[in-house]
């Protein structure tokens, strides 16, 4: 009886970086259509750009070529880091399937990358935009406000996903589903709205259209005519976070809320103002002292 050949694995070539992206980034295929469809796009460039060699013989010089000609054919320097980034997750993949030497990849900087926007608006702030934006836009920033939810969350929410009679609503965020209460006013507007079939979407358009221009014109143009400094629906979670924690709600619920560890929750969105800073210390009241303990001051100390 013939002896079996072992098949020998197969090196790991940037090609193989599609096959990767169709995976998406979490090994239990959780990720959304819109993480995947990410990586589909970054591997495409990758793979025109770098070609189909294997990936062991990737190194700094080739990254950085591949930055050059990016940035040279007037790529966004945020997004050739993004693509940069899909390489970097595709060689640790490798190197955890034995498929790349065991090194690091070396890493390359992408110079004049805007720095995001991670202005939290105020509650008035809030309202003076929402007073003159009007249709799924209105709507949409309003939900984000109410439940401090994702983009994603609102753009692909359905109408099987609102429960009015219970006043709650299903978030089916980028890992798990959540579910988030609702105020009686925000049931009044969805209400008002107009409630549409189980498989409608809430917004009424394309959750492409949302996610697409929601921010960049819509939010833009309203926050122009309102008069406020711009910010992002982003902008609105932090601000939702920051409401829950000034409301004295326990880090773990405000956490659950968000779908985030309390961990991630404090370091990415908990943005503390001087207002708290001042609250803070006057319910620690870190100056008083007890009565009769007064500490003397020498008269006249700076010219002792």
């Amino acid at each position: 009886m013939a002896k079996r050949r072992l098949k020998r694995p197969r090196k790991l070539t940037v090609g193989r970086i599609k096959a990767r992206a169709l995976r998406g980034p979490n090994p239990d295929g959780s990720s959304t259509s819109r993480t995947k469809s990410n990586y589909r796009i970054c591997a495409r460039h990758l793979v025109s750009s770098i070609g189909n060699g294997k990936i062991s013989r990737v190194d700094r010089s080739t990254l950085e070529r591949y930055r050059d000609a990016r940035m040279k054919a007037g790529s966004a320097p945020a997004t050739v880091r993004q693509e940069l980034k899909k390489i970097q997750a595709a060689w640790s993949w490798g190197r955890e399937m034995g498929l790349c030497p065991a090194r690091d990849l070396s890493r390359v900087r992408v110079s004049g990358i805007g720095v995001r926007n991670k202005r939290t608006p105020t509650v008035g702030e809030v309202a003076r935009v929402l007073a003159v934006m009007d249709g799924w836009p209105h709507l949409a920033i309003y939900l984000l406000y109410s439940t401090a939810g994702r983009p994603v969350d609102v753009a692909y929410l359905r109408w099987r996903d609102v429960e009015l009679e219970l006043a709650q609503v299903t978030l089916r965020g980028k890992k798990k589903e959540r579910q988030i209460p609702l105020d009686l006013e925000v049931v009044q507007a969805l209400k008002t709205w107009g409630v549409g079939g189980p498989d409608d979407l809430v917004l009424g358009v394309s959750p492409k259209m949302v996610l697409g221009h929601l921010s960049s014109r819509y939010l833009a143009k309203a926050c122009k005519t309102a008069g406020v400094h711009r910010f992002t629906p982003y902008g609105l979670r932090r601000c939702g976070e920051d409401r829950l924690a000034r409301a004295g709600v326990d880090v773990a619920v405000y956490a659950a809320i968000l779908g985030h560890s309390p961990a991630v929750a404090l370091k990415h969105y908990r943005r503390a103002t001087m207002d708290d800073c001042r609250a803070a210390m006057k319910r620690a009241a870190l100056s008083h002292l007890p009565s009769g303990d007064v500490l003397p001051f020498a008269q006249g100390g700076r010219d002792r």
